[in-house]
């Protein structure tokens, strides 16, 4: 009979693979402290953004630290083209320029949670 612990080692890497939660090429970068004009952390707990209102200028370069506390959540503005998956435990350091001036809706896309209220709002002038 084979030794488990390789088995379970290769089980608890696909079921991470499978979620999305292995540092994949596509994950942005860690920004280095010359390329943003603001750094903020947004915690995602409870099915809540905090903070979950934001308030940004045009052209405005924002390095995000996204921390997802209890579950997997996304960072989801459709109309900027944010999709930012953080998985339970992580923070993700992300960076975005706003380009247009706006009032955008933020939301978590993983089923269920935008529904129980997690919600946010970004305006851009």
């Amino acid at each position: 009979m084979p030794p488990l612990a390789p088995l379970a080692a290769w089980c608890a890497i696909l079921l991470l693979a499978a979620t999305g939660c292995l540092f994949r090429a596509e994950d942005p970068p860690t920004p280095s402290p010359d390329q943003y004009d603001q750094r903020m952390t947004v915690t995602m707990d409870a099915f809540r953004f905090a903070p979950s209102t934001f308030q940004f200028t045009k052209g405005q370069t924002v390095a995000f630290d996204l921390a997802a506390v209890d579950s997997h959540h996304t960072f989801t503005v459709p109309e900027l083209g944010i999709q930012w998956k953080v998985c339970k435990g992580r923070t993700l350091p992300v960076r975005y320029q706003f380009t247009s001036a706006g009032n955008y809706r933020l939301s978590c896309s993983i089923e269920g949670h935008d529904d129980a209220g997690m919600l946010g709002f970004i305006s851009v002038r």
